[in-house]
């Protein structure tokens, strides 16, 4: 069996709602459609893990109707990746200007993630992906 696992991330923050940040969704859309294809037509299950707030800039260009056309499909298993992409521990030299969330905000953070994935697309998440990498996981 092959399964397939797929961050749906970019752009998100302030860069996805300039102009820039609408021409890369929107180059980006196109590749969605053809790789959900490409995935339909072979039979492989994937799971994406859609970040809250990159779905929610989608909706300032994408119609609703082709957002769910592009992850509402019968072998996509929709999970989440958080809203804002926090940090929620220290990565050695990595974004060390970046705030690290605390679990309160960290939990707030996916709240607001399933409420949009809940809204934009009917489904509510049972899996979570954590923002960034983390060697060892989160222990």
């Amino acid at each position: 069996y092959l399964s397939f696992g797929f961050d749906d991330e970019r752009p998100f923050g302030q860069l996805a709602r300039t102009e820039k940040g609408k021409e890369f969704r929107q180059k980006k859309m196109v590749l969605m459609r053809q790789l959900m294809e490409i995935l339909d037509n072979e039979a492989i299950p994937r799971t994406l893990f859609i970040l809250g707030d990159y779905l929610d800039a989608c909706q300032l260009d994408v119609p609703l109707g082709e957002l769910q056309g592009i992850y509402l499909r019968p072998l996509n298993d929709i999970a989440q990746h958080s809203y804002s992409h926090g940090m929620i521990k220290r990565i050695a030299d990595y974004a060390t200007d970046r705030p690290i969330m605390t679990p309160t905000e960290f939990l707030s953070d996916v709240g607001k993630a399933n409420d949009v994935l809940k809204k934009v697309l009917n489904v509510t998440p049972m899996g979570l992906r954590t923002p960034l990498v983390y060697d060892n996981d989160l222990s």
